[in-house]
């Protein structure tokens, strides 16, 4: 995590410093003709979630973030980075993709959603009203 954090020079890590860290390192690997790869970026959205400005850990720098985190993107589309937007991936659709021969899969998922879903399926009766 620390190299991660000092590359991106900032407080916070967003799914896009991800992108531009396997990015970089994809080009160093072709500059020094080892392996060919690829990947594909797929998220709800590009850009940031206004609601994240709740969380603790984005708090502190959640301005310096809107402004980094857009501008990567932009570059990122400059650059023809391989990025699709998508509104909802079906979990079969997700198993074929990553099930695939010689496809290494990095899945990032909102743990508040994966918490209430596992908690739902454990019959635990979750409520807003606390």
């Amino acid at each position: 995590r620390e190299w991660m954090m000092s590359s991106v020079k900032a407080k916070s890590l967003w799914t896009i410093d991800l992108v531009v860290l396997l990015q970089n390192m994809l080009d160093l690997d072709t500059s020094n003709n080892l392996t060919s790869s690829s990947y594909l970026f797929c998220s709800k959205q590009f850009g940031i979630d206004e609601s994240y400005n709740n969380f603790h850990y984005y708090k502190d720098a959640f301005s310096e973030d809107e402004i980094r985190v857009k501008s990567l993107f932009e570059k990122a589309k400059h650059q023809s980075l391989p990025l699709m937007q998508v509104s909802h991936m079906s979990l079969n659709i997700l198993i074929d993709l990553v099930s695939r021969e010689n496809v290494v899969a990095i899945v990032l998922l909102d743990n508040t959603i994966f918490n209430h879903q596992n908690n739902m399926a454990n019959g635990e009766a979750t409520s807003n009203d606390d």
